[in-house]
Formats: structure tokens, C-alpha cells, sequence
């Protein structure tokens, strides 16, 4: 029986993460610190802020499991492990590939690797209290029957970073589009979100993101989700985080869920 491609990509998602961790644990003869790595003396109040910030990019490893209630009946459940290996504080290379369990209503489950999901991120523009990161991304044809989209979708996102120094908050605005390039244009749709990640005491923090989803394709349909992301970075390395989520509104998309429940944990790799 032939081995799935998500199958590869998990294996090797997993043995790369353990590689770089290996790496960046031995010692480093000359004693400097590489681009994207954390100094050993960095406070931890400090090294909450440098992990609380995605245009500073830094390899790291991350899982989360989701439960979602869909809007047309049935539910969805995904567990996502995520490597991010940061090329160079400016350049990282973002690979995942989920395990999804679907069950329409009144059907038995699809279970099944989804399709691999590739990410180059670049951080563009870089200022005092700004950032600007464009992302190509590409979710490849890889699924199972039952859990893959059928489809290889172009998906770029460009998203900016503005600090809000007084409030202890940092702004997210974000786009991105979808669409269909390897079949019969099945998909046109963009995603516009606006985040606000705000740091609390003891390294704690919230992160708030409404996001709009608009549909060219169909009529023009829109659905709208709003996600409110609690979490805490325990270590210098080790980050968790809870989030639930809901979504309203418009004439809604289907595979936007009427509620969801997200865990997860991210650990950094230097």
C-alpha cells in the first residue's frame, strides 16, 4: 500500500523539527547568537514579546487541535502540526499537513490526512513600530477521499504588524485570497482580518481576530467569524493557548463553523 504524501510530509515536518531543536541546543564555539535565535540572558518578559511577534520570524514547532460545529450540520475535527524554520529572521519556510476527522449529519466519519499546506514567508519592510510580511502559499492536492479538498489552491496572504506601545497591544491587518489553480476554478474567495494581540501581566496575553469572508464565486456570499485566542508563554520556549471562536452573520459559507474550540502549544526550536 502506497505511503500518502501527507504521511511523508508529517514524518518529515517531525524529523526536521527534531533536527533543528538537536542543532540549536549544541553549543555554538564562537558563542554569538544566530539571526532568529534568542540570547541565553534575554529576561523572560523579553523573550515573551520577541515570541509574541510573527515578523521576527524564529523555527519553531506547533500542534493544535480543533473540534468545529459546522454551519450545515455535522462537525469537523482537526489536529494540525505545524514547522516553521526560519531561514533568517526576514525569510522562513512554513510546511503543515492536518489530520482531519469529517462527519456530515447523519453520516459516518471521513477520516484522513487534509492537504499539505507550504508557506514561504517574507518580511518585507521593517520600520520603528511597523511590518509588513507577504506570504506565498499553496495547498497542494494531497487529501484523502472524504477530507481533501480535491483541489491544488494558490492562497498568498500579506499581512502587516503596528505596535501600539501605549495599550501593550499590537495590530494585525491581513488578506488573503484563494483560488483554484490546478482544476476548474472551483474556488475565488478572500479573507480579510483585522488581529489585535494585546500582552497582559506574567506573560500572559489575548489575541482578538474577526475575520470576513467573501465568496466572488458565488453570488458574492459572505460569512464573518470571530476568534478570541487566551494564551501564555510559559518558557522561553514553550508557548500555550485556547481559543474559541463563533461565526455570524451574512449568508454564510459552509465550511465556516457556527462555533469552534481550538488548543494547541507552540515550542521554539532555538
Amino acid at each position: 500500500m502506497p505511503v500518502p504524501i501527507p504521511s511523508l510530509a508529517l514524518a518529515a515536518t517531525l524529523a526536521l523539527a527534531a533536527a533543528s531543536a538537536y542543532s540549536q541546543d549544541q553549543p555554538d564555539p564562537a558563542g554569538a547568537t544566530q539571526p532568529g535565535q534568542t540570547s541565553q540572558t534575554m529576561s523572560a518578559e523579553d523573550a515573551a514579546k520577541k515570541r509574541l511577534d510573527p515578523t521576527d520570524f524564529q523555527s519553531r514547532f506547533e500542534s493544535r487541535y480543533e473540534h468545529q460545529a459546522l454551519h450545515e450540520g455535522g462537525t469537523r475535527t482537526l489536529f494540525v502540526p505545524r514547522l516553521e524554520y526560519a531561514l533568517s529572521s526576514t525569510l522562513a519556510l512554513r510546511l503543515e499537513t492536518p489530520y482531519l476527522w469529517n462527519r456530515e449529519d447523519g453520516r459516518p466519519y471521513d477520516r484522513g490526512f487534509g492537504d499539505l499546506v507550504v508557506r514561504l514567508n517574507w518580511r518585507a519592510l521593517r520600520g520603528d513600530g511597523y511590518a509588513l510580511v507577504v506570504g506565498p502559499e499553496l495547498s497542494l492536492d494531497t487529501g484523502e477521499k472524504g477530507v481533501g479538498f480535491d483541489m491544488t489552491v494558490f492562497q498568498p496572504v500579506v499581512f502587516g504588524l503596528i505596535d501600539m506601545p501605549s495599550i501593550q497591544s499590537v495590530f494585525f491587518p491581513s488578506v488573503q485570497h484563494f483560488v483554484d489553480i490546478a482544476g476548474k476554478n472551483d474556488v475565488n474567495m478572500s479573507l480579510f482580518r483585522t488581529s489585535l494581540l494585546t500582552r497582559l501581566p506574567n506573560r500572559f496575553y489575548t489575541y482578538f481576530e474577526p475575520s470576513l469572508y467573501v465568496n466572488w464565486r458565488d453570488d458574492n456570499k459572505t460569512a464573518a467569524a470571530f476568534e478570541l485566542e487566551i494564551g501564555r508563554v510559559l518558557t522561553s520556549k514553550l508557548a500555550v493557548w485556547v481559543r474559541p471562536g463563533v461565526g455570524i452573520g451574512g449568508n454564510r459559507i459552509p465550511f465556516v463553523p457556527d462555533w469552534n474550540l481550538e488548543i494547541g502549544f507552540r515550542y521554539f526550536l532555538d
